[in-house]
């Protein structure tokens, strides 16, 4: 079975929701669509103040053209808080139609604790606690939204990076010797992941076709229009070969570390570099290197954090 973690919070299953979950969820939904709601209150003085401008005998230019603008803005603003408060209230409707909720436990290591989400939970008064307790986090399954933390709902909407990775191999506290390295052989399960995250990173952007394709156009009708064409659209043609090129090395970089995942699924080998020292408990720091990609797998049987569904 895949392993589910989240900055050093392993999930342990999932419970069925109590109704004091879906009131939580139902209130969350219910202040999404009051906030949204709120919005609307702004058309009342707007109609008023066109009614009062457009209406008398003498009204300033600069009154009139501000108004113009805040009338034909109004849209556009109700329409971006109509799609926030849905894109908020979606999640929390998912959840509960789903009726469950993930249940993850564990110390929150401070090597992890810069998790944006978890920063931000600390700062709204969660996790109090010393890092090295053990604590208690609840997520919709659905959608990875936060939905309690050691009992305490979450109201404000934040999101779990979790990483779904092989289960770790179970490997002796004491093996290696300080200072060593060894090569291990992956398991089957570690290679099908390998080969997953390589065919992720083999996806093409659909903003990238775009770019690449408006590119190609525009170097055809530049040869085509010639100095006139490029007098008109040069500088728009600039900026967007501009971002054409840098999304395209970015996906050439992708490329390059799929086909090094790819190879090192096929060789089935990762590297173990021991620390120098032993810890004060005897056991040794071991950390697992892919050869070919030369990106960190585990350590000390924490899987690395690249290893998101987020790659």
């Amino acid at each position: 079975m895949p392993k589910r973690s989240w900055s050093g919070l392993e999930s342990v299953g999932v419970r069925p929701m109590t109704d004091a979950d879906r009131e939580s969820l139902r209130q969350r939904a219910r202040d999404v669509t009051t906030k949204a709601a709120l919005w609307f209150l702004i058309i009342p003085p707007l109609a008023l103040a066109d009614w009062w401008v457009f209406t008398a005998d003498d009204t300033s230019e600069v009154a009139v053209g501000v108004l113009l603008l805040l009338t034909a803005a109004s849209p556009i603003v109700l329409l971006m808080a109509a799609s926030h408060a849905y894109d908020l209230r979606r999640p929390l409707v998912a959840g509960l139609r789903r009726g469950e909720v993930e249940v993850f436990r564990g110390e929150i290591r401070p090597l992890l604790s810069a998790d944006p989400t978890l920063v931000k939970l600390g700062k709204a008064g969660f996790f109090h606690q010393e890092l090295d307790v053990a604590h208690e986090v609840e997520l919709l399954p659905a959608t990875l939204l936060v939905h309690q933390v050691d009992g305490r709902f979450v109201d404000i909407p934040l999101k779990a990076d979790v990483l779904e990775t092989a289960t770790p191999r179970e490997l002796p506290p004491t093996m290696g010797d300080p200072g060593g390295a060894r090569v291990l052989v992956l398991t089957d399960e570690e290679r099908a992941e390998l080969r997953k995250r390589a065919a992720r990173l083999w996806k093409t952007p659909g903003i990238l076709i775009f770019l690449v394709c408006y590119l190609g156009i525009g170097a055809f009708m530049w040869r085509v229009g010639g100095s006139e064409w490029l007098e008109t659209f040069g500088i728009r043609f600039a900026i967007l070969s501009v971002l054409a090129l840098a999304a395209l090395g970015r996906f050439l970089g992708r490329v390059r570390t799929a086909r090094r995942l790819e190879r090192d699924a096929n060789q089935g080998e990762v590297v173990v570099v021991f620390a120098d020292q032993p810890n004060p408990d005897g056991s040794i720091s071991r950390l697992m290197v892919l050869p070919h990609a030369k990106m960190v797998w585990s350590l000390d049987g924490q899987p690395a954090e690249w290893r998101s569904e987020k790659l």
